[in-house]
């Protein structure tokens, strides 16, 4: 999807990318074994929140991206982080 926004990136690079985002979230995921609400909502908002940042921060400042559709894949990006929080949070634990 980003080659078709003019991002100049491969799959495997992609694929890394997202995989060393999650290593926080894996990690605050077996945390969350503590049967605590409000430290789920703690751990998994921060796990994603900085999944977010780490992403969005490769992205600006490894590849050329127009102003234009930075915004796009923020929203896309964010958007995506909300969702596994979501999912995570009601499915998971």
């Amino acid at each position: 999807m980003l080659n078709v926004m003019g991002v100049n990136c491969s799959y495997i690079q992609n694929i890394c990318l997202y995989g060393y985002s999650l290593c926080v979230c894996i990690v605050c995921v077996l945390i969350c074994s503590v049967n605590v609400c409000i430290l789920h909502y703690v751990l998994l908002g921060y796990a994603f929140v900085s999944k977010a940042l780490f992403v969005l921060g490769n992205f600006n400042k490894g590849y050329q991206i127009p102003i234009a559709k930075k915004a796009v894949i923020m929203g896309l990006v964010i958007g995506e982080a909300a969702l596994q929080f979501f999912i995570v949070k009601f499915f998971f634990i």
